[in-house]
């Protein structure tokens, strides 16, 4: 607008020295909108990096140290000169190599040495100038070569305890085989003694079974023939009753002999137990 009402006011254009007084102030006037341009992009920007810091408060509040960290080389990146008031780098670093120290305590109080060795490492990442003020770093190193060897020794140890474990079960295995083939053979024996007996006692019965059939045919015979001897002497009673023998008067009669009669004892049996070969 200025150089239009500047042209219309002084009619310029009719000699080059005017007309190279315009061409400047039309460049003079376009570098002022791109600064106007420039001024607002940067004015947005620091809105943003506010935004970003105010973002990293937040993750130092809530003790997310890494984020706030993160957050802090964003805006430096972006924004070199950007300020930090709240001086949030130096807290969140401070506060968790703070963290990651008293972790390495613990881990040492438990004799995790190497958690010890891990967590300096990180802290020394975070913050080179960080004071081991307990001396944790040299108890540590010894406890790890300690701990190697104790390692080592447990391995080895570990080692000796499978070995005599499977020595056992070996033993234990032989030894149950061993005494069930003992057991096997005591019942093998035990079942030929019973199969010895058992025959012994069927040829017992056999040859009780024969003496007691021989008995039997005495017995039969026996009795057989007192029956016939008992029949005879009945019929020549019977006879010699029914024909008496005629005697002279006075003279005593002689009574004629007769079969014997038949004893009361019993045919002698022979005991069958005597029979029988021991």
């Amino acid at each position: 607008m200025a150089v239009e009402s500047y042209t219309k006011e002084f009619i310029f254009g009719k000699s080059a020295g005017d007309r190279r007084i315009l061409h400047l102030i039309s460049e003079a006037l376009a570098r002022e909108g791109l600064a106007r341009e420039l001024v607002n992009r940067i004015q947005n920007l620091r809105k943003e990096m506010d935004a970003l810091y105010i973002q990293a408060m937040r993750y130092l509040e809530a003790r997310n140290y890494a984020e706030c960290l993160n957050t802090l080389s964003r805006i430096r990146y972006v924004y070199p000169s950007y300020p930090d008031p709240k001086d949030l780098d130096r807290r969140a670093r401070k506060e968790w190599c703070n963290a990651l120290y008293m972790q390495a305590v613990v881990a040492f109080v438990r004799d995790r040495y190497q958690e010890v060795l891990d967590l300096w490492a990180q802290i020394q990442e975070i913050d080179p100038h960080y004071p081991d003020r307990l001396n944790l770093i040299q108890r540590a190193s010894r406890g790890t070569s300690k701990g190697t060897w104790l390692i080592a020794l447990g391995r080895w140890s570990w080692r000796a305890l499978r070995g005599l474990a499977i020595a056992i079960v070996v033993f234990l295995f032989v030894f149950l085989v061993w005494r069930t083939l003992q057991i096997a053979q005591e019942r093998i024996a035990a079942a030929r003694r019973a199969t010895a007996v058992l025959w012994t006692a069927t040829a017992v019965v056999e040859q009780t079974q024969t003496a007691m059939t021989a008995t039997s045919a005495v017995a039969s015979t026996l009795t057989s023939e007192a029956i016939s001897a008992a029949t005879s002497a009945a019929a020549a009673t019977a006879t010699s009753m029914a024909a008496p023998t005629a005697t002279p008067t006075g003279a005593a009669s002689t009574p004629t002999p007769g079969p014997p009669p038949p004893t009361s004892r019993s045919p002698t049996i022979p005991n069958p137990r005597r029979s029988i070969p021991r």
